[in-house]
């Protein structure tokens, strides 16, 4: 990845050279070539990178690179070549940066012992706006141990069960569209139920079997609604009572599409409660995961709010959380790793020990 990163930088750069026989003046074909190729090799980072750091910036660099290259080239025939290569000296560190970021993020991945730690995901489909086969080929792809996912319709549940019957073969999902929400997972589901309370939407509840014991899940999507009524939204409450009751229960893990972003009561009934947002404790860049641009509505508006979260209860700790790639639904994937804490554990094996004597 990270030389992808230099090689679609220096593309981005080519036009800006001083080629040998030329005047200095770029022209025309050489940028076209080196944006081609610069479009080219982004696009082959964005679908075929697993898991990577996608924050803001790394999705938006190819852009951002483009446009230096553009103002820059301009630049060069206004005869302004200092500014025109202080643009080329941004992109260039900026690309090596987030390139290096990528690969410390997967190196972190690679440590997870196989009965310590949980990979996790959560990933609002987008409805009938997504593609159900290449966001279910991703999910299949993405080493995720259970994936959380809302707004699922049929063709969403259908994709999944064919798609993930190999790598995540324990399925719930009740796809009734904008409601609609599920659990796929490597490990046993039990008791997977839908809980509807006082708000519209349901949310699912279900005990994942592990290989380090049994977790709680829990899948939320509250109304939109909650995005400008508020605290007073009966969405809150449930939540509250959602979060109690996943602390009181022991292990577990409760992650979603909120409507809502971290400075608001509905992420604050979490926090009260002692759950823990992933991200905020070892995200790397902005966590933004909404919108996605074209998808929503048209619009192309690049990721600006933090909406979607995996909390995790205190016998958890987080190990690592990223915003993953466009899937073609108008959300992003919320990825994070998380590590049974050893008294947690220890705690948990000792009361086996005396249930068994």
């Amino acid at each position: 990845m990270l030389t992808l990163s230099l090689v679609s930088t220096l593309s981005l750069a080519a036009p800006l050279l001083p080629w040998p026989g030329s005047t200095g003046t770029p022209g025309a074909g050489t940028f076209a070539a080196g944006v081609l190729a610069a479009a080219v090799l982004a696009t082959a980072l964005l679908r075929r990178a697993p898991r990577p750091a996608f924050t803001l910036l790394w999705q938006v660099r190819v852009p951002l690179a483009a446009l230096a290259s553009f103002v820059a080239c301009g630049a060069f025939w206004l005869g302004a070549t200092l500014p025109a290569w202080l643009l080329v000296g941004a992109v260039v560190p900026l690309s090596i940066r987030v390139g290096s970021e990528q690969v410390r993020a997967r190196r972190r991945v690679r440590f997870d012992g196989p009965h310590a730690t949980l990979n996790v995901l959560t990933h609002n489909c987008g409805l009938h706006r997504s593609n159900p086969q290449r966001i279910a080929d991703f999910l299949a792809d993405s080493g995720a141990d259970v994936i959380g996912v809302q707004e699922i319709e049929p063709a969403h549940a259908l994709a999944f069960a064919e798609q993930l019957r190999v790598s995540h073969p324990h399925q719930a999902h009740f796809a009734t569209g904008v409601d609609g929400v599920g659990i796929l997972s490597r490990y046993p589901l039990r008791d997977a139920r839908l809980e509807r309370l006082g708000a519209d939407h349901p949310y699912l509840l279900a005990e994942v079997e592990t290989p380090f014991g049994d977790v709680r899940m829990v899948v939320f999507h509250p109304p939109a609604s909650l995005a400008w009524r508020g605290a007073g939204h009966p969405a809150v409450r449930d939540l509250a009572r959602l979060a109690r009751e996943a602390v009181a229960a022991g292990p577990a893990i409760v992650m979603g599409d909120l409507n809502s972003t971290s400075a608001t009561a509905a992420h604050d009934v979490f926090t009260s409660a002692g759950l823990v947002d992933a991200f905020a404790g070892v995200g790397q860049g902005t966590g933004v995961t909404f919108p996605v641009p074209f998808r929503y509505l048209g619009v192309p508006t690049p990721p600006f709010v933090r909406i979607d979260f995996v909390f995790m209860s205190p016998e958890f700790a987080p190990l690592l959380a990223e915003v993953g790639p466009p899937t073609s639904s108008d959300h992003l994937p919320l990825f994070a790793t998380v590590a049974r804490r050893r008294e947690a554990r220890e705690a948990s094996d000792a009361g086996g020990d005396r249930q068994a004597s």
